[in-house]
């Protein structure tokens, strides 16, 4: 059970009059210092929320980004936006970037998180782009886009001490080189689970899953002991976890509905039951003519027959 607490905002008259009897209870003067909020500690970052939060980190140009990378340039402007929005490739690319993004601001924007996701993404696009699925050019092109977004929320969170200093052009050879030598022909063709450069990915997001049941059921059996203050901490957490599981399924779900495009369905063996006569008459053995071959009706025995068949019967006795 999640507690959604909503704040109001301070007016200059604290006092509303109101002409009808139904709404008296506004008449209550609202004042700052007794807003609910969470505890200090609890906030991911201790940077103020005009300056960077989560909603706007998402919503910096998602689109933007990604809808020339997933056309490779060939369609611009309004046509580009609705092509991308009926593109798995481009969708795919968009889940990425965000799921980029919610994992850097949920580590407090730390660079070794990033270079890690970047490295996962390198390995994802690695993958696909052995099945075909995305050319080499657009693979440079979104890590280059998603290294500059990295930079620049670095930038916004006045993180002087953390930089992303590793090069584009090594992590992708590194991510084709990993992908290759883990490549096996049989699992690539039939499991999408076992696709090399996934593996981390279906692990983080399991890993993230775990804190996230562990965290609700901590906070439902704190609640359950009327301890709310302490069981709003674990709740809160656990919705935070939920929403980067969220992010991270829908990205691998996406990846393979890509993955799906390429399978061919399977024929079933359907065997064609056809009735063949022989050539020339074969006589098998004569039919008794005596024989009664007329079909056995039985009819429903009666209360009294039934009761005197089940007494007549004769069950054997142990040898003694």
């Amino acid at each position: 059970m999640v507690v959604v607490v909503s704040t109001l905002s301070c007016v200059e008259n604290p006092t509303c009059k109101r002409g009808t009897k139904k709404r008296r209870r506004c008449d209550i003067p609202v004042e700052v210092n007794k807003r609910i909020s969470l505890p200090v500690e609890l906030m991911p970052t201790s940077i103020p929320v005009e300056e960077v939060t989560l909603e706007n980190c998402i919503q910096m140009k998602v689109a933007d980004s990604t809808e020339h990378v997933a056309n490779d340039g060939c369609i611009t402007g309004i046509e580009a936006s609705d092509a991308l929005r009926h593109n798995l490739s481009g969708l795919a690319l968009q889940i990425k970037l965000k799921m980029c993004i919610i994992e850097a601001w949920a580590s407090n924007w730390n660079s070794v998180v990033m270079e890690r996701n970047l490295l996962t993404v390198a390995k994802e696009l690695a993958a696909l782009k052995s099945l075909g699925l995305y050319k080499e050019k657009v693979c440079l092109r979104f890590l280059n886009i998603l290294k500059t977004r990295m930079v620049e929320l670095l930038e916004q969170a006045n993180r002087p001490h953390e930089s992303i200093t590793v090069d584009l052009t090594k992590l992708w050879q590194l991510a084709q080189v990993q992908v290759h030598e883990n490549a096996n022909k049989k699992d690539v063709k039939s499991d999408f689970l076992r696709l090399p450069g996934y593996e981390s990915s279906i692990r983080d997001a399991s890993v993230v899953w775990q804190a996230m049941t562990m965290a609700r059921d901590r906070g439902a059996q704190l609640w359950h002991d009327n301890k709310h203050e302490q069981a709003l901490a674990f709740l809160v957490t656990a919705d935070s976890y939920m929403k980067r599981f969220s992010v991270k399924y829908e990205r691998i779900k996406v990846d393979e509905a890509m993955f799906a495009m390429l399978q061919e369905p399977k024929r079933r063996n359907t065997s064609t039951r056809n009735v063949r006569f022989a050539a020339t008459e074969s006589i098998i053995g004569t039919a008794d003519p005596t024989f009664d071959r007329s079909p056995i009706c039985p009819s429903k025995p009666s209360r009294l027959e039934s009761l005197l068949l089940r007494t007549s019967r004769e069950f054997p006795a142990p040898v003694f």
